[in-house]
């Protein structure tokens, strides 16, 4: 009755250990996901000090035999500790266990004391064995070292100090009891080091995804400025050769004034197309600042009716709702989101061939949980807002558009109009202002029935 008790308590201590192990395990993710996202290095010494952390900790709930001796998972966080992180992390978790124990005293304080250092030893020794070959150890490879340091120091401490060890513990916990004990190092190290491997492989592969996915964007970028290269090429060679044509008109016709300034006119307002071309290739390569200011969303379609006025001409209704300036407050740049207005109002009157109404309006939004899940679908996790949204929303009468067609419409340089002087540069830059303010934006069309495009804003708490 008295070895099956004791097998009993030694079971629950050793399992209450390798729980604490995989508390220390989610600590551990913790850190390397920080490290990752902040692009920085963990300090060797640092790591040290948590494995040590965490070792004085293990040794906090041990199990306690009738001879005095404890039965712990250290020697499993502090092998661990050497293998994955080498002699200096080593040294470093030797710091708080040691002074820990040394302070218990007793008279199993020096066999408590080499139970420390001998799993860093042989945990190190693989450690430098697998630099020395530039190898990254594999999975197997991490289990078989953490078996050969758990069993070396299981040998080294029975042969020095533990002589009648094997069979005392035989006596005390029964012959499982014994296997258990033994078992403590190997296991414990091969469970901490197989969890943690797993981590950094789980790192290192979001970490590839990411940079694989930003490469990607870049190659597709380096494509959308090659056709950009053609078709402003193919835009400056028209221009140049109007202008050239206007000139040498004007030169012969200098007799004829009325002539001379039709010829001026084509020059200017042939240059006037080369400078907005060039303006939003500039203004989509190279965004400006920001210049944030807390207002009513409402506000910035003051005067936007003269603004827009010469853009959209006299055959399109323009009709202006500014929601009676109670949306609530958001953080913008007025001036940015006048440019998404006129980018906007401009496409809906090329849809609506310069006939037909446009409505500008702001108002407050009531999302949906599952509205805001969808509208944030590809913002983090951490970055989405959970607050109220105000909506600015562009409505016009136009021809609409198919799925396949909303589908590319923020591609750069992506356009349906036949237009030579259209970049498609507009909704991408669009996109980019949304996306600068935190903001999100929704596109409801359906071929012949016009377009919506609504664009929440958070609302400041």
């Amino acid at each position: 009755m008295e070895a099956g008790i004791n097998l009993a308590e030694l079971l629950r201590g050793l399992i209450t250990n390798l729980f604490v192990l995989l508390g220390f395990t989610s600590v551990c993710m913790v850190v390397s996901g920080w490290a990752v996202r902040q692009k920085r290095k963990v300090n060797a010494w640092m790591v040290g000090l948590l494995y040590g952390g965490m070792s004085v900790i293990v040794m906090l709930a041990p199990v306690v035999t009738h001879s005095g001796l404890n039965v712990d998972c250290r020697a499993g966080v502090l092998g661990t500790a050497a293998l994955l992180g080498g002699p200096r992390t080593a040294l470093a978790s030797f710091l708080f266990p040691c002074a820990y124990r040394m302070s218990v005293g007793g008279q199993h304080c020096l066999f408590g004391i080499f139970e420390i250092l001998l799993p860093g030893l042989f945990g190190s020794l693989c450690y430098v064995w697998y630099r020395r070959r530039h190898r990254v150890p594999t999975l197997r490879q991490v289990l078989v070292s953490s078996l050969f340091a758990g069993v070396g120091t299981n040998l080294v401490l029975s042969a020095f100090f533990l002589s009648g060890a094997v069979k005392n513990g035989a006596a005390e916990f029964g012959v499982l009891g014994s296997i258990a004990v033994v078992l403590v190092a190997p296991v414990s190290m091969a469970l901490l080091s197989t969890l943690i491997v797993l981590e950094q492989r789980h790192v290192v592969a979001m970490t590839t995804l990411a940079e694989t996915e930003r490469r990607m964007l870049h190659s597709q970028k380096m494509v959308a400025i090659g056709q950009l290269s053609y078709r402003f090429a193919h835009s400056i060679l028209n221009s140049l050769t109007t202008i050239l044509s206007d000139a040498e008109l004007a030169k012969i016709d200098s007799s004829d004034s009325g002539q001379v300034d039709s010829h001026m006119d084509g020059i200017i307002k042939t240059v006037d197309n080369v400078s907005r071309l060039t303006g939003e290739l500039v203004a989509f390569a190279i965004p400006g600042p920001l210049r944030l200011r807390s207002m009513e969303l409402g506000k910035c379609l003051v005067g936007i009716d003269r603004l827009l006025a010469k853009t959209l001409g006299n055959e399109i209704e323009l009709v202006v709702d500014d929601g009676g300036c109670v949306t609530g407050t958001v953080h913008i740049d007025p001036n940015r989101i006048e440019q998404v207005i006129v980018h906007l109002a401009i496409n809906a009157a090329e849809a609506m061939s310069g006939h037909g109404r446009l409505t500008i309006s702001v108002s407050a939004a009531d999302l949906s949980e599952a509205e805001r899940d969808r509208l944030q679908a590809g913002v983090y996790a951490g970055d989405r807002h959970h607050g109220r949204f105000a909506a600015l929303a562009v409505e016009d009468t136009g021809c609409g558009m198919t799925k396949e067609v909303v589908s590319r419409i923020f591609e750069p340089f992506f356009t349906t109009k036949e237009r030579q002087d259209n970049t498609g540069l507009g909704l991408p830059t669009v996109y980019t202002i949304v996306q600068q303010h935190r903001g999100v934006i929704d596109v409801k069309t359906r071929p012949g029935h016009g377009s919506t495009f609504i664009i929440y804003f958070p609302v400041l708490a």
